[in-house]
């Protein structure tokens, strides 16, 4: 955080990445695309009954939002926090 004397210094960077470094890096955070399947499996996996993990990806794929663990990560963190809510 800048202070009253310091700047803001920003600088941009650019890497160039072979096809395979760029899965590999999508792979370790996250965000590289796996198929419709893949993703319902592990919705069941975490839990979640199959017509509603059907239902989830119906809405993914008509708001063309791609596939992903981290998507999958989220979409349990954001049922979790609704259940606590009606815990309370």
């Amino acid at each position: 955080m800048p202070t009253e004397n310091s700047e803001l210094v920003q600088k941009r960077v650019r890497l160039t990445l072979t096809k395979e470094e760029s899965i590999q890096i999508q792979k370790m955070i996250g965000l590289q695309r796996i198929t419709r399947k893949r993703f319902k499996k592990l919705l069941m996996g975490c839990g979640m009954q199959r017509n509603d993990a059907e239902v989830v990806t119906n809405a993914f794929r008509e708001s063309k939002i791609q596939y992903t663990p981290l998507a999958v990560q989220k979409v349990i963190e954001i049922i979790n926090m609704e259940a606590e809510k009606e815990e309370k």
